[in-house]
């Protein structure tokens, strides 16, 4: 990694996002590369570090831009989070994830992205508690073996809950079968209506048990 961060912003309101880029811009040995509500892959792929305000992006958003990082890229939320998948868990375990309040100073900001750049970044009490929280929420909120079985499922929504069980993301699932990205998205919505589940995550794990039996 170069001594310059390159950040990318994603989510926020566009003044707040634009405050967040100047800001950051000015500070030493950062640059932000880009800054958008849903920054491309192409984006993504520009930055060391991406910012991401949490509380302005919907869940399956978020997982969909961190899942598109690489091991070597960092992700600094901002805003309280409301919920955590499995990839969010598995980056904050290997210290490639921080949290910070959108409130935050631009000089602890700074001091967070350098921390994170460096791999050397420690979770707050409130993080950790935060995610024994989430774990025990996953373990309560498993879905029983009748909500794995919704009905009247069309045949697109049958091919794109077996690409969600594969793990694929909205963007390659609708490469795959030649859809829009906001038509993919629409689809993923409506399959977690019907399975009675409010996280990606869940929709998951409930085709998988629907497929197996």
């Amino acid at each position: 990694m170069s001594s310059t961060i390159r950040i990318t912003i994603a989510g926020g309101h566009k003044l707040y996002r634009e405050a967040l880029r100047m800001g950051l811009g000015q500070m030493p040995g950062l640059c932000v590369v880009h800054a958008a509500d849903l920054p491309s892959y192409d984006e993504l792929a520009d930055c060391d570090v991406l910012v991401a305000v949490a509380s302005n992006l919907a869940e399956c958003e978020l997982e969909e831009l961190v899942e598109w990082l690489t091991e070597d890229q960092q992700i600094l939320m901002l805003g309280p989070p409301q919920t955590a998948s499995a990839c969010m868990l598995s980056a904050l375990a290997r210290r490639r994830l921080a949290w910070l309040e959108s409130e935050t100073s631009l000089e602890v900001m700074t001091t967070t992205l350098r921390q994170l750049a460096a791999r050397e970044y420690l979770c707050s009490p409130q993080v950790l508690a935060f995610v024994a929280q989430q774990i025990q929420l996953c373990q309560q909120l498993e879905p029983s073996d009748e909500e794995c079985r919704p009905t009247s499922l069309t045949v697109r929504q049958r091919e794109i809950a077996v690409l969600v069980a594969e793990g694929l993301i909205n963007k390659q699932i609708a490469r795959q079968l030649g859809l829009r990205v906001t038509t993919v998205k629409s689809h993923v919505h409506d399959l977690m209506r019907k399975f009675q589940v409010t996280r990606r995550e869940a929709l998951r794990r409930c085709v998988a048990r629907s497929h197996t039996r």
